[in-house]
């Protein structure tokens, strides 16, 4: 997964911005799936 980013319109949203080579890896996806299983959870 990865995504270009156009910075100068995304820059006012966030704090930081660093460009990640090769998208994401297996660790952050692994943290997205939990997080958005936990939300699924919370909101049951």
């Amino acid at each position: 997964m990865s995504q270009i980013v156009h910075v100068n319109e995304v820059a006012s949203k966030g704090i930081f911005i660093s460009p990640v080579p090769a998208g994401v890896g297996p660790m952050t996806i692994v943290s997205l799936l939990k997080n958005a299983l936990l939300a699924v959870q919370l909101n049951n």
